[in-house]
């Protein structure tokens, strides 16, 4: 993947998507969070005659930061990043969970409080929340 898109999020963003980085800051608009977008993990499939093909990613930055922040509502946020695979704490090992699945973590303004929303997309190409998980570290 090369060259750069632009995507709109929510609250006007516009994210940067540039091949072969692994992650994108985006400047904050009109005063809102920076939101750093991850690229979509590739992930090859192969037919039933040996042919190889990416799998198609549905689950994207934008839509996802939108729906993460109709989940948990009025929060003071200082950043914002989209992330591939479920949520793991620091130190631990997660099993790979395939590009339709991501989180979303909101950096609130005080340190170590941060608060993740999970994200899926089903069969039917529909985004879901589950519901928002907030992770306090002690300093």
């Amino acid at each position: 993947m090369g060259g750069v898109r632009a995507a709109i999020l929510a609250g006007g963003l516009t994210a940067l998507l540039v091949g072969g980085c692994s992650a994108v800051p985006i400047p904050p608009a009109l005063g809102g969070p920076t939101v750093t977008c991850e690229d979509p993990p590739a992930v090859t499939i192969t037919d039933a005659s040996g042919r190889e093909s990416n799998l198609p990613v549905r689950l994207t930055c934008g839509p996802a930061v939108a729906a993460a922040r109709a989940t948990v509502g009025a929060i003071a946020i200082g950043s914002i990043e989209f992330r591939y695979g479920i949520y793991c704490p620091a130190m631990e090992s997660c099993p790979f969970a395939g590009p339709d699945r991501a989180h979303v973590i909101f950096h609130t303004p005080r340190a170590g409080d941060d608060v993740i929303v999970p994200l899926w997309i089903d069969g039917g190409g529909v985004l879901h929340t589950d519901p928002a998980l907030k992770v306090t570290s002690e300093p």
